[in-house]
């Protein structure tokens, strides 16, 4: 019965899955791509997603296989090395030979023409290795893909294209040279130097030691080891082998067996260069310091300004001066917006509060997306005209018309006693302390009646000055802070899931919601608090605030 290839692909890609966690960092790496955008810097992006996309691969072509690849120059031994591991001459050798472009690969087990069609490998020039092949047998090496690469310093450049194409799609490398060019420039500044992050998957051997004289081989490695390490690979393992005589390819299987035992090669490797691009992502996403919140002392600044510079303060301190002296006569002018330059200073200053830490291109598109000088002069001009002037009353009881009755009638009740005392006919001291206690009544509601009027004008006063510091603050809301914290909520969002991708703590269930609450939460704290609470002046010296 045979299968094609696309039902067999997907039935090693259901038998190999990725795991929930692997799954989930995926998921999140392309969640934090897709959040940042064009804010990610596009060469970071870039690579981002062919990584991703490779790594996809890789598991949809089969996951169980290990793919290992031989690279090395012309000359070096790498065919003989090739036919040796697998028990017998599957390609020719020479220096020369008219099949050094194409590739060849041996595979150990079934399953793998899907992969091997990914890798662009000839239909002649795929083999099949089993148990009786090799010196010590095959099935330790079940699920092994041992390619047979081009020469990478072939004097025919599409050769190092073809090895350029394929390298980053296999599991493990091994790298072979030979004593002439081990140290060849080409090989150490192209390829190993650019390698560091898999020091972990790679191999180097060091072939045709028998036509080393014994004396000198020790130095020859130990050339090699300190150029590998000065390489950036002070980890990768170091064989001396003879395809010829045999010699160190005891050493090889066995390398190769502990490779493929336990999980996976393709998992484990799937797993580091998530890890890489996670990596990559926050050290992108991260700037250069910490996230500073868009709430706090630079949003009733913005508020306190706009409230000087539009008049609202003018028109507070007049109505508590009112509320002082009654008697004046009210000089309310209704606040104007503010003037353009004064207006273009405080966004200026919130989009610099709000953008500080953030990487350069977040930053960018945050002035972008903020609204102008402009805009916000006319949308505190449009906010203050709903804001109503008090009226505030004037004049009321006069106290001196109070004191003068006072006055009167005591003068009456010591006219009164004056005739009791000379026997004149008089109505009595009556009628004038009567009169008395009606002028100090008066005096008193009159006093009350005073206070009372300066209550209601200084109340007047606390919430016209409330009511139009609301409304300045709606409009720093909707022209600066909500699409600032938009921006910011979204960076927050990125950060969280390139932070999900590197550790993998969260499952793609609920990622994106959690991202999206992340985003309204920051939007929503930003036009919820202003109007709870009356923006005061901030203190000079407010230290910033910072959140990671």
């Amino acid at each position: 019965m045979t299968t094609s290839s696309s039902t067999l692909g997907a039935a090693e890609a259901d038998e190999c899955a990725v795991g929930a966690s692997t799954a989930a960092r995926i998921a999140a790496l392309r969640e934090a791509l897709d959040l940042g955008g064009d804010r990610i810097t596009p060469r970071v992006a870039a690579r981002a997603k062919a990584d991703l996309d490779r790594v996809e691969d890789r598991f949809r072509l089969g996951a169980g296989h290990t793919v290992v690849a031989l690279v090395g120059g012309t000359g070096s031994g790498k065919s003989s090395i090739f036919n040796a591991l697998a028990g017998r001459d599957l390609v020719e050798v020479g220096f020369r030979r008219p099949t050094t472009g194409r590739a060849a690969a041996c595979v150990w087990g079934d399953g793998a023409r899907p992969l091997l069609d990914s890798l662009q490998v000839d239909g002649v020039r795929r083999f099949r290795c089993d148990a009786s092949d090799g010196a010590d047998g095959g099935d330790s090496l079940r699920g092994l893909v041992l390619l047979d690469l081009p020469d990478h310093d072939s004097l025919e450049t599409w050769h190092a294209r073809v090895v350029d194409r394929t390298l980053p799609s296999v599991d493990l490398v091994v790298w072979i040279v030979d004593p002439q060019k081990y140290a060849d420039d080409v090989l150490h500044a192209r390829y190993l130097r650019g390698l560091t992050n898999r020091d972990g998957s790679m191999l180097v051997l060091m072939n045709q030691i028998d036509t080393v004289p014994a004396p000198t081989r020790v130095a020859l490695l130990a050339d090699l080891r300190r150029r590998l390490d000065d390489d950036g690979l002070p980890g990768v393992p170091v064989i001396a082998t003879s395809a010829r005589q045999g010699e160190g390819l005891p050493e090889v299987r066995q390398w190769l067996r502990s490779a493929l035992a336990g999980q996976p090669v393709a998992h484990r490797r799937a797993e580091a260069e998530i890890s890489e691009v996670s990596r990559r992502l926050a050290a992108d996403l991260s700037g250069e310091a910490l996230v500073r919140r868009a709430s706090g002392p630079e949003r009733f600044s913005a508020v306190y300004r706009l409230a000087r510079a539009s008049g609202v303060d003018a028109v507070e301190a007049e109505l508590h001066s009112l509320a002082r002296s009654p008697r004046r006569r009210p000089r309310l002018v209704r606040p104007e917006p503010p003037t353009l330059s004064e207006a273009t200073g405080v966004r200026d200053d919130v989009v610099a509060a709000a953008g500080w830490g953030l990487p350069d291109r977040w930053r960018s598109d945050l002035d972008r997306c903020v609204g102008s000088g402009e805009a916000l002069r006319s949308a505190v001009g449009a906010r203050l005209d709903g804001v109503e002037l008090p009226e505030v009353a004037t004049g009321g009881p006069r106290r001196w018309v109070a004191l003068l009755a006072v006055l009167v009638a005591t003068a009456a009740a010591v006219l009164g006693v004056a005739d009791l005392g000379t026997g004149a006919p008089s109505l009595g001291v009556w009628p004038a302390l009567v009169a008395s206690l009606a002028a100090v009544t008066a005096l008193a509601a009159a006093t009350c009646a005073r206070a009372s009027r300066a209550r209601r004008v200084a109340q007047q006063a606390d919430e016209y000055g409330d009511a139009a510091r609301a409304a300045l603050m709606a409009a720093v809301n909707d022209v600066l802070n909500a699409p600032a914290a938009r921006v910011m909520g979204e960076h927050l969002a990125a950060r969280a899931a390139a932070f999900r991708g590197r550790l993998g703590g969260s499952t793609t269930a609920g990622a994106s919601a959690e991202s999206n609450a992340v985003i309204r939460d920051n939007v929503n704290r930003h036009e919820a608090a202003g109007v709870q609470r009356r923006p005061r002046r901030p203190a000079a010296d407010a230290a910033p605030q910072r959140v990671v």
